[in-house]
């Protein structure tokens, strides 16, 4: 699954998974909630709140209880989730870290600039939103000024 330019990191624990976020960039965060000897749910849960910055992709069984914990997850805004021997083909899970990084720093550079379109034609606004959001609807400019209409 992983490219030649990827690497991972494996930690013992939720709390180690802070410490290592801290020591070293890192583009996202994939966890299971059903590993044991992990820690507790709340402290991962208070781990994806407190790295809102940080992609987190659950990567899980199918089980009650890995669902359970699955669910409380995506109430603290986790929002990708793979389930095991089900959707992890090695292609489409590529395919999931690839899209929450990309839509992680899309929405914090629309929120960084954001002000800069206070003025600006709604159309617009919502144009750039796509590009960002979507940039293979965009071939080029005039695809853009064709959304901004």
């Amino acid at each position: 699954m992983l490219g030649r330019d990827d690497s991972l990191g494996v930690v013992e624990d939720w709390n180690a998974l802070s410490r290592e976020v801290a020591r070293f960039p890192c583009d996202v965060a994939i966890v299971d909630p059903a590993i044991r000897g992990s820690g507790t749910l709340a402290e991962l849960a208070a781990f994806a709140s407190s790295h809102r910055s940080l992609p987190v992709v659950v990567y899980t069984i199918l089980t009650p209880e890995a669902m359970q914990a699955t669910v409380e997850l995506v109430k603290c805004g986790v929002a990708s989730v793979v389930i095991r021997g089900f959707d992890d083909e090695p292609g489409r899970f590529r395919a999931v870290l690839r899209e929450v990084s990309a839509n992680e720093l899309s929405e914090a550079l629309l929120a960084s600039v954001a002000e800069n379109f206070a003025q600006a034609p709604v159309t617009l606004v919502q144009a750039i939103e796509q590009l960002f959001r979507s940039p293979l609807r965009f071939r080029g400019v005039t695809d853009l000024a064709t959304a901004a209409g």
